[in-house]
């Protein structure tokens, strides 16, 4: 299940940025687009690193409010984050108490 949880945050946050999310005022909204701007590694693994804080956030249904999403696509998905994440959050309960319990 932690798997599962750890996968799903990271999935996400890779999800959230090509669909765009707003990082304390920074918009952050990747493409495929060829004649996009480029950026260098480092700056795209910062950004992810923003992404993954909004996962968790998301995820948790904790929503600090420093960081929104950006449109339509990406409120779309981080509703359906936060549906998964209690329930994951749920099943990772679950478990750990079916396994103290024996």
């Amino acid at each position: 299940t932690v798997i599962s949880i750890v996968v799903v945050i990271l999935a996400f946050a890779l999800l959230y940025m090509f669909t765009g999310i707003n990082a304390n005022g920074t918009n952050l909204n990747y493409t495929f687009a060829s004649d996009g701007i480029r950026v260098d590694l480092l700056t795209a693994l910062i950004d992810y690193g923003k992404c993954i804080f909004f996962s968790i956030t998301t995820f948790s249904t904790v929503g600090y409010g420093n960081y929104l999403p950006i449109g339509l696509c990406s409120t779309v998905l981080s509703a359906f984050q936060m549906i998964t994440g209690v329930g994951l959050c749920a099943l990772w309960t679950g478990c750990t108490l079916r396994k103290l319990f024996r």
